[in-house]
Parts: structure tokens; C-alpha cells; sequence
């Protein structure tokens, strides 16, 4: 069995401050550079600790004296290294599965008496998810139902709503709007579709948001009662999201699409929708009934 190495990302900043000053400044000072907003406790947080010590943590504190451990040390070496694990799920909750964190690692080097090279490394980018099932039903109503936004809460994990921005047939540059709980809140994402060829091939791309995914969707009819449905979700990421992504995104949406998969397929067999394929042919992106046309169309959304 051959094993490959998980390829390593770096980044670098250098700031005017002798070495030991930026190491403490970097531990210290930890809550004077993390987001504010990025809290995991029902209450505003009042400081954010660094634990100076292997088997300590980092954790937000809030005002009402909750608390969060959202990171463990795994190496502490003033004023040179520091090394801490990444907790958090995509959903904002704590990670408990050591298989979905990740670690990362912080040097410090003196490129002189004032000035100091800070170098962070993190595990590489994953490649997209892609899963792949086949299911028993007819190509036009496993592209129905899998993109239909408002369906996306029966076999999406963390989704709760989703609907189109504005009402009639999907086509390129219609958005969607779909709501996650992610931690202790429900969040708006929204979405556009970039391509649709119905009932074969839909994508979308969110457009708002630190973390926004790419979906793809390919419906192969096998027989006339039967499809093959392929799905595959990448991610980018802007601001803080250009850490979650590789450190915690990809992961757990290769943990989470193939039960989303899974579901989705039983849905479908089960007959969720209530209606015929016929039905479902002559139905607009919101579930509405419209005028028969012949390609089944269905609204964007992210996944």
C-alpha cells in the first residue's frame, strides 16, 4: 500500500518587533486578532485565552462566564513555535472527532534585533467531494427533487429553509436562499446558478458569506426508471473562511455527503414529493404548478 504524504501550505508575515515580543504579542494577545464575531457561546464573548502550556487550550470566554475550548496546544516552544489543533466544525460547534480537525503551526524567526518572520502552516486543500449513487427513479425526478431548494432540509444536513429569491423558472443567475443552523444560529446563504440542463446537469455558486460552495450536480439515465446521480461540492473561501476551508470544511463535507447522499436517495425511492413525474414536469422551481414545457426546471442553491 503506498501512502502520500498530506502536502503542507505555508504563510508568512514579517512585523517590526523583536523576536520574544511577537511570540508573546501571538499568545497573549491571541483575542486582539480573532473575530469577534466567530463565537461558538450564546453570549458576547469578554476574551478569548491562550494557555501556555501542552495540554492546555484556547478558549473564548463570554460575558456571562460561559466558556468554549475550541483548540488544544500540542506544542508550546517560546519564543520559536507554537502548535494548536482546529475544533470547529463547519457548523460552529466543537469538533469532538480527531479525525475532522486539523493542526496548525506557528514559528517565529529573527531576521534581526527588531524584526521578526512569522511563518503559519496548515494542511493543503482537499480535493472536492464528490459522491455518486444510483437511484430508482427516472432521470426528470431525481433532478427535481435534488434541486429543488425547498426540499434541501429533508436530506441536507444542517439545512433548514431554502427558496428562490424570486418566483418562476430557474434559469442562469437565479439565486437562492437557503438557511443553516451553523452553532447556536441560523444563517442566510445565498446562491446563483451558473448552469442548468435540465434533466441533466445544474450548478450553483454562493456569493456571499466567508465560506462559499460550488455545487455541481450530473443525472445519467440508466433506463427509463432509473438514474445515476453524481453531486460534487467544492468550497472557497474569503476571510476567515480562507482558513475554515482547508482546515475544516472540506473534511467534514466528506464526512457529511455521502449520508446526505444516502438520504436524498431514500427520499426519492420513498416517493417524498407527493406527486407523479408528470407532476413534477409541469411544476415551477418553487413547487408551484406552472405551464408544461419540456425540461423540468429547478431553482439554485447551495449546498
Amino acid at each position: 500500500m503506498t501512502r502520500t504524504e498530506v502536502p503542507v501550505v505555508r504563510k508568512q508575515v514579517v512585523v517590526n518587533a523583536p523576536l520574544e515580543q511577537a511570540f508573546t504579542a501571538f499568545t497573549e494577545r491571541f483575542g486582539d486578532f480573532k473575530p469577534p464575531e466567530h463565537n461558538l457561546l450564546a453570549a458576547a464573548i469578554a476574551e478569548t485565552v491562550f494557555e501556555a502550556h501542552v495540554g492546555g487550550h484556547i478558549y473564548d470566554r463570554a460575558v456571562d462566564g460561559s466558556e468554549c475550548r475550541w483548540a488544544r496546544i500540542l506544542a508550546y516552544e517560546p519564543p520559536a513555535r507554537v502548535v494548536f489543533s482546529w475544533d470547529i466544525s463547519p457548523q460552529w460547534q466543537v469538533e469532538t472527532d480527531p479525525e475532522l480537525t486539523s493542526e496548525v503551526e506557528v514559528r517565529f524567526v529573527a531576521e534581526g534585533p527588531d524584526r521578526t518572520r512569522v511563518d503559519c502552516s496548515r494542511a493543503a486543500d482537499m480535493a472536492p467531494t464528490i459522491a455518486s449513487t444510483v437511484v430508482d427513479r427516472p432521470a426528470a425526478e431525481v433532478f427535481a427533487y435534488t434541486t429543488d431548494p425547498t426540499r434541501f432540509h429533508e436530506w441536507q444536513q444542517g439545512v433548514i429553509d431554502g427558496h428562490l429569491e424570486q418566483p418562476g423558472p430557474a434559469r442562469v443567475g437565479t439565486k437562492c436562499l437557503t438557511t443553516r443552523r451553523i452553532g447556536r444560529a441560523n444563517r442566510a446563504v445565498t446562491s446563483e446558478l451558473t448552469h442548468i440542463d435540465a434533466p441533466r446537469t445544474w450548478g450553483v455558486q454562493g456569493i456571499d458569506g466567508p465560506i462559499r460552495a460550488t455545487v455541481d450536480v450530473t443525472v445519467e439515465p440508466l433506463t427509463e426508471t432509473s438514474s445515476r446521480l453524481t453531486i460534487a461540492v467544492d468550497f472557497g473561501g474569503h476571510g476567515i473562511g480562507k482558513l475554515l476551508v482547508p482546515l475544516i470544511v472540506r473534511r467534514q463535507s466528506q464526512k457529511e455527503m455521502p449520508a446526505n447522499v444516502k438520504a436524498l436517495k431514500r427520499r426519492v425511492e420513498a416517493g417524498p414529493t407527493g406527486v407523479s413525474t408528470d407532476q413534477l414536469a409541469t411544476r415551477d422551481p418553487g413547487g408551484r404548478p406552472a405551464e408544461r414545457t419540456s425540461a423540468v426546471r429547478r431553482p439554485a442553491a447551495g449546498h
